[in-house]
């Protein structure tokens, strides 16, 4: 029976020296590998129990804005599901601060008055972008849960190629 490992093809009945730290040598047998080891429902229960407590911790509490990055943040956002992208006229920008200042607060924040008349938020556009969806929808504050669930299952399947475990879901 032949076995692939690297680039390299051996019989499985090989056996390849393998050095440690204390200078021993032993034998490795690349047939005992075995295949994939695949996550258990025990694993998977946890980590889905985890996000659901993450979940409830996060929307227990109701959404506070503390700094003026939150409201420059909260007015693009308001602003891209209206439909204006990147930057706002006079009158667009006298609005939205009406409809954000009404409830009390700053309403918008670190904005600037271009030469040209419009307004344009001093941030990065790039969270407005991904958060905006998810304030058409109602759910602004699933934005960070839906986007840390979505890194944290790249890193999971990423660190598992990317070494070698051999974490295979479902096989």
């Amino acid at each position: 029976m032949i076995g692939f490992m690297g680039d390299r093809h051996t019989d499985t009945a090989a056996q390849l020296p393998v050095t440690g730290d204390d200078a021993s040598v032993r034998t490795l047998d690349p047939a005992g590998e075995g295949p994939p080891r695949r996550f258990g429902r025990g694993e998977v229960l946890v980590a889905a129990a985890a996000f659901a407590a993450l979940c409830v911790a996060v929307t227990a509490r109701s959404t506070q804005l503390l700094e003026p990055d939150d409201y420059a943040y909260r007015a693009s956002i308001i602003a891209m599901t209206q439909g204006h992208l990147l930057s706002l006229t006079n009158g667009q920008y006298q609005a939205l601060l009406k409809q954000l200042s009404s409830g009390g607060g700053m309403g918008i924040s670190q904005w600037v008055h271009m030469a040209n008349g419009t307004w344009i938020s001093e941030k990065n556009p790039g969270y407005p972008f991904l958060a905006a969806p998810f304030q058409a929808l109602g759910m602004l504050r699933a934005t960070p849960l839906f986007y840390g669930a979505l890194g944290c299952l790249g890193l999971f399947f990423g660190a598992a190629a990317g070494s070698g475990a051999g974490v295979v879901p479902g096989r």
